[in-house]
């Protein structure tokens, strides 16, 4: 059984390095949009309830639980030990598999997400930011004790790890998976004719 895993620490305080371009009442908004999209993306390719959000954020919790998804409240927000969390507690569910999946991917389509399902057994599918470095979506068994290392050169760091564990890497690159929004320039990016924009355009606060 697969199982999704969004990680979305939630929309309060979020998207701090876009400070220079907006405010944080549309930085706030810009996060939630993003991560309500990507967690209709991925019920409607798995099923509700095949998807885990973990979060510290009740807005979070509140908006996948009324799609019927699952949440799992977080404490202190670190990513790497809530997904750890987050494996023992699919365990438990009975998943074998697993996706995780970021929050931030304004682009996401259903052919994403079922391009990122789709690992074949010993293998890892890894997609990687539009840079290269970073990990937007990572699909491994839950049968091996993976150590998680989002931040700083992940992609790299999760080749490694699945090398470790005997599995072979798949390299994902698809431009709903790998752009996503942390900087003013993937704003300039995705900005102009984008969905986004109605929210971008709101007014920033005197």
């Amino acid at each position: 059984m697969h199982w999704i895993v969004i990680p979305f620490r939630g929309p309060d305080g979020a998207k701090s390095r876009l400070a220079d371009a907006l405010d944080e009442r549309q930085r706030c908004a810009l996060a939630m949009a993003m991560f309500q999209r990507v967690l209709g993306v991925a019920c409607a390719v798995n099923g509700a309830n095949r998807v885990l959000v973990v979060t510290t954020s009740s807005k979070a919790a509140e908006a996948a639980q009324k799609c019927g998804a699952t949440a799992l409240r977080e404490q202190a927000g670190a990513l790497n030990p809530a997904l750890r969390n987050a494996r023992a507690a699919l365990l438990l569910f009975g998943a074998t598999r697993t996706t995780v999946l970021a929050a931030d991917l304004p682009d996401v389509t259903e052919a994403d997400v079922k391009a990122a399902l789709s690992a074949e057994p010993g293998r890892i599918v890894i997609a990687p930011d539009r840079h290269g470095l970073g990990t937007n979506a990572v699909t491994l068994p839950l049968g091996v004790d993976f150590a998680f290392a989002f931040g700083p050169d992940s992609f790299v760091a999760h080749s490694n790890e699945a090398a470790r564990h005997g599995l072979g890497v798949v390299r994902l690159d698809r431009p709903g998976l790998a752009n996503d929004l942390d900087t003013a320039d993937d704003l300039a990016l995705l900005a102009d004719g984008h969905w986004l924009q109605a929210i971008i355009a709101q007014p920033r606060a005197a």
